[in-house]
């Protein structure tokens, strides 16, 4: 899979959008198993159908990015291949959608989240690419070095395939373990992009609409620059007071989903 290739559609969710997708859903499924039982095609169900599965795409588009971000996030803290992870953050998110219980008061991106997260970080069947070559890695590396250095002009693959070796044993012989810490050291924009890379947004959209619209007002997340907290009233049309207090909630929402995420990161 081409993950570069990917365009996440511009969706989100509003107040309470979830808790109407979920029902829309629920009551596709129920409809879908009366028609399969019906004698005859009845239209009423069938629009029934239709909208639980325009709602099943709704969550669907919301949840990609969910799934995308932690796929790229785990993959990085693991040394595993995102598109690997992604697919399996897809089937996750795809499971959450049908197990979403509107009942429970749980927003469905945190649903969606929490059953990602778990999914990522529980896979058995991934591990750690190892961190010491083996002597056939090294072995295969000096091979492809030396194949690349008399044809220049030549991709790994194909200088791989000539030298008679295995791609993924020449990449892991040529793994070198660095320490992030001394190369932002000696180069500040590199500090800076470490930086960048750490300061995602994707964690607005586990938030409550207000408190995402406060900060990104406030801190300019979303382009156009940062606000004022009167500035920040004046745009969402409430009291400079209400700004304070949603932002103060915002604030300690957003750390305790960044905390959660930290806490299940792997050391």
């Amino acid at each position: 899979m081409d993950t570069a290739l990917i365009r996440f559609p511009p969706r989100r969710l509003g107040d309470g959008d979830d808790l109407a997708a979920a029902r829309a859903v629920e009551a596709g499924v129920y409809a879908a198993h009366l028609l399969e039982h019906s004698r005859a095609p009845d239209p009423r169900l069938e629009q029934v159908v239709r909208a639980g599965e325009e709602a099943a795409l709704a969550l669907w588009a919301i949840g990609l990015r969910i799934a995308w971000s932690r796929a790229c996030a785990i993959a990085t803290l693991r040394r595993l291949p995102a598109d690997d992870l992604f697919q399996d953050a897809c089937v996750a998110l795809a499971e959450a959608i049908r197990r979403f219980d509107h009942a429970r008061g749980v927003r469905f991106t945190t649903f969606a989240f929490q059953a990602i997260q778990h999914c990522l970080l529980s896979a058995g069947r991934h591990r750690p690419l190892s961190a010491t070559p083996t002597r056939r890695d090294r072995e295969a590396a000096a091979q492809l070095r030396a194949e690349l250095e008399r044809d220049a002009a030549s991709s790994i693959r194909s200088a791989a395939r000539r030298a008679g070796v295995n791609t993924g044993a020449a990449a892991r012989g040529l793994t070198r373990i660095v320490d992030l810490t001394a190369v932002a050291t000696a180069d500040p924009a590199a500090a800076r992009s470490f930086e960048l890379a750490e300061e995602g947004t994707d964690f607005l959209e586990l938030l409550a609409p207000e408190h995402r619209q406060v900060l990104e007002l406030r801190h300019g997340l979303r382009g156009g620059g940062t606000r004022t907290l009167v500035q920040v009233a004046v745009a969402l049309h409430i009291s400079s007071s209400t700004a304070a207090r949603w932002e103060a909630a915002a604030i300690a929402a957003a750390r305790q989903i960044l905390d959660a995420d930290r806490t299940a990161a792997p050391p």
